[in-house]
């Protein structure tokens, strides 16, 4: 430890902490210089210590799980830039069993007026408290609560920096968007932190940028970079213009992204909310239109089957202008997907098929999670009631007949192929901007590991997770609707068949209008309609398979969703007895 240094841990339980709640949370280091922390934050106990119940403690933290056994700070970058003398660690959190995470958590100093403000308004940013002599401080997080740290990054990429780290250097990286974008910047502009529950931390710039910080580090390069950077070059307008990067390149050579700006859309929601918003107003139809049948109609194959989709007369009158909205998402969806298999040099995009052991490695894979699913279903069965637990306990008996589908359908050769695909691609992925719709965030989901997130697959795997994501606004919207207990049983009956109705057609349309844009493609749709279909399938039946595991895990009321998602799709197949609504 550096000479002009003292680190004292003060923590709950020391007779001399001070009486405050939070001075007994975090630890204290004493400094013999006012500037003399960023020499500590190497080889110290408390501050790996600090940082370890940091990280634990905010809500992009993964390993929430696992039992944390340390941290240790493995790299340490200074950004020194005009005032901002902020530095990034990448810290290395080691649990009790299974292999560590690394995570970045910039860090930045201040004392006085500036640490009593730092501490009232953002409170989840510190990390530690530091004293020299008689002046108090605190080490703090500064990602998204000061807009020196966002302005030391655009001034980066402005000048294209690069910064020395003791085994490595940040690079700033930066493409043709950021010079028109950030031209557009006041000099004033403010930094405005984002809100969302999300794994990252990102921030609005003016109304211009939005930055991203990317917490959990994995090499390779992140894939929201790679996609949006591919689908800028290839004209796609429904994405945002990738302005520049920020990486980490090893003494090694190994690239990790560490952040990301890009252009802010203005929008005047994400397709989720509008989705709920549609579903009230559905609602609304249904109570004030009494001539409704009790019972409508539910759709086929008309999406696969019909150049031309038509819909029954009542079902027209109810979806309104939502059909108009799901027939734009599915064009939308149908031209990411030719703009990510239109290039045939790049080993990195470059469509592959379908190979004898590529199928056979998704059967393993959604059988063991189907295993793993059943299992919990099993050991979780009295959290579990009413129709949610007949649909589990069917589904626990359905395994074998499952899997020996899974086989049959994919033991032979099939003409589509994988493609670099969204990855996570879902209604809150979507934004709405008023006459169009722009898709975000293309990292795939952070749970799962880089490799598996780059990894190409078939282009229904997106498709499949919009048509669940219709499945969880319809019920969701339902929900806040029927909790309000405004209608008589008989009306309750009635609204939730017609909401079943408006996503199983909502769903209808955006599929038609899909298969519509890329049944001439064999690379996306293969050769026949029974490849598309059975493809669909699969992976709508993985998908909610996989949502069963993550409720049961997180929001056990809400199983009920994927479990009924799953009876539909086990219904098509005939693996299922249809039942009446």
């Amino acid at each position: 430890m550096a000479d002009n240094t003292k680190i004292k841990s003060r923590l709950s339980g020391d007779p001399g902490a001070s009486s405050r709640e939070n001075e007994n949370v975090f630890p204290l280091i004493e400094l013999q210089a006012p500037r003399a922390w960023q020499t500590v934050l190497i080889g110290s106990e408390s501050v790996a210590g600090a940082l370890s119940r940091y990280i634990a403690g905010q809500r992009w933290f993964s390993g929430k799980s696992k039992t944390v056994r340390g941290a240790e700070i493995r790299e340490i970058i200074p950004l020194s830039m005009g005032d901002d003398h902020s530095s990034i660690a990448f810290v290395e959190v080691q649990y009790a069993d299974g292999v560590p995470d690394i995570y970045l958590v910039p860090i930045a100093s201040a004392s006085g007026h500036d640490a009593e403000r730092i501490e009232a308004e953002w409170p989840r940013a510190l990390i530690a408290r530091t004293r020299c002599e008689n002046l108090s401080g605190v080490l703090f997080d500064p990602a998204v609560t000061r807009s020196d740290f966002v302005r030391t990054i655009l001034n980066a990429l402005s000048k294209r920096r690069s910064f020395k780290g003791r085994n490595g250097e940040v690079q700033a990286v930066r493409y043709r968007a950021f010079k028109s974008l950030y031209e557009q910047l006041n000099e004033r502009f403010d930094v405005r932190p984002g809100t969302a529950e999300q794994s990252n931390s990102s921030a609005l710039i003016g109304d211009q940028l939005i930055f991203k910080l990317y917490r959990r580090l994995e090499a390779g390069r992140n894939p929201e970079v790679e996609l949006g950077r591919f689908l800028n070059q290839k004209g796609f307008r429904n994405t945002p213009k990738i302005a520049g990067h920020l990486q980490y390149v090893s003494a090694e050579g190994e690239n990790r992204t560490l952040a990301l700006v890009q252009e802010y859309v203005s929008n005047e929601s994400n397709a989720w909310e509008l989705a709920l918003e549609r579903v009230q107003r559905c609602v609304a139809r249904v109570i004030f239109t009494r001539e409704t049948q009790a019972q409508p109609v539910q759709p086929g194959l008309e999406w696969l089957e019909n150049r031309k989709l038509a819909l029954p007369e009542e079902i027209d009158k109810i979806l309104g202008p939502d059909k108009e909205v799901a027939r734009l998402l599915g064009r939308r969806t149908a031209e990411m997907h030719l703009k990510l298999a239109s290039d045939r040099e790049s080993s990195e995009f470059r469509p592959e098929p379908y190979t004898s052991v590529d199928r056979r490695e998704l059967v393993r894979s959604i059988s063991e999670l189907l295993a793993q699913v059943c299992g919990l279903l099993a050991k979780r069965a009295v959290e579990i009631s009413g129709q949610a637990r007949k649909e589990a306990e069917r589904l626990v008996q359905l395994e074998t007949k499952i899997n020996a589908w899974l086989k049959k359908a994919l033991d032979q050769e099939l003409v589509s192929h994988r493609i670099r695909v969204h990855g996570d691609f879902h209604l809150g992925q979507v934004l709405y901007t008023g006459n169009d719709f722009v898709i975000i965030d293309f990292e795939g989901e952070p749970a799962r590991p880089m490799r598996q997130r780059r990894a190409k697959k078939s282009a229904l795997v997106d498709v499949a997770g919009m048509v669940r994501s219709f499945h969880y606004a319809a019920l969701s919207g339902w929900n806040a609707s029927a909790e309000k207990r405004l209608f008589s049983q008989a009306e309750m009956s009635r609204l939730e068949s017609w909401i079943d109705a408006w996503q199983a057609w909502m769903s209808s349309v955006y599929l038609h209008a899909y298969y519509q844009g890329v049944r001439k493609q064999p690379v996306i749709a293969g050769d026949s309609a029974g490849e598309v279909r059975t493809l669909l399938d699969l992976f709508l039946l993985e998908k909610a398979i996989y949502e069963v595991g993550y409720e049961l895990n997180n929001r056990p009321h809400w199983v009920g969703i994927p479990l009924a998602g799953i009876g539909r799709v086990l219904q098509d197949l005939k693996l299922l007895e249809r039942r009446t609504v």
